[in-house]
């Protein structure tokens, strides 16, 4: 059991190390806002949060979301900045993780894990079952057993539950895109539908204003021919 355990304990090891999201070091002027980011300073202090605002020589940071309190960060107190690598939408904006964790579920993952458990249980204990029928020594034999189970098992959920959290992400990532678009989409419409507006009092303008043009040299013709009639009275006497 002794050996069993020791592998287990490397496994949860090596699961944890796996499990650990991917981070990339990045260069100051790199710096998008919207990006979460974790500066290690010159003082060997960490602060990481969500970028609200970058200029040339400091960062704003919101550390908790929802928090109004922000934090400064001057670029002569950072020595290192890494991030997750970020995701964008349609438009090339970011979309940030407190984003993706408002939208995001446990659907897939719960699903996932448990119908990963329920495979890599009966895959494992039938390797399991092989080991033990080949193994002369009761004691081994039956380590063998439970060690090769347990341990399939745990691996199987790990790599479905790892799988079915991927698919949350993914989903979530694939709503927020899709509700941009609409929002983008009917914010573009009630602009069109404004400027459609516009021109038509543009229109109902032009179309006074002509009818006006048209009256008043109606009545600068009327007048104009009067004031011949006058002229050719005058000239009669």
């Amino acid at each position: 059991m002794r050996n069993i355990s020791i592998v287990l304990c490397m496994v949860l090891i090596l699961m944890l190390v796996v499990g650990c999201a991917k981070r990339i070091a990045i260069q100051f002027d790199e710096i998008q806002n919207g990006e979460i980011v974790n500066v290690e300073t010159v003082d060997g202090e960490s602060k990481s949060g969500l970028v609200k605002a970058k200029n040339s020589a400091m960062l704003i940071l919101q550390p908790v979301k929802n928090d109004p309190n922000l934090i400064k960060v001057t670029r002569e107190q950072i020595d290192q900045i890494t991030i997750t690598p970020p995701v964008y939408d349609d438009k090339n904006e970011i979309i940030s993780e407190w984003e993706i964790q408002d939208v995001r579920t446990n659907k897939n993952r719960i699903l996932y894990t448990i119908g990963g458990m329920g495979l890599s249980f009966g895959a494992s204990f039938f390797i399991g079952s092989l080991a033990h029928r080949n193994l002369t020594d009761s004691e081994n034999r039956d380590e063998a057993l439970w060690g090769i189970t347990g341990l399939g098992t745990i691996l199987g959920a790990w790599f479905f539950q790892r799988n079915g959290a991927k698919k949350d992400r993914e989903s979530a990532i694939a709503e927020i895109r899709e509700r941009r678009y609409l929002e983008a989409k009917e914010k573009m419409e009630l602009q069109q539908l404004k400027q459609e507006e516009v021109q038509k009092e543009l229109d109902k303008a032009k179309t006074s204003r002509r009818k006006q043009d048209e009256e008043i040299q109606r009545l600068k013709d009327r007048l104009k021919e009067r004031d011949q009639k006058a002229e050719q009275g005058d000239n009669i006497e």
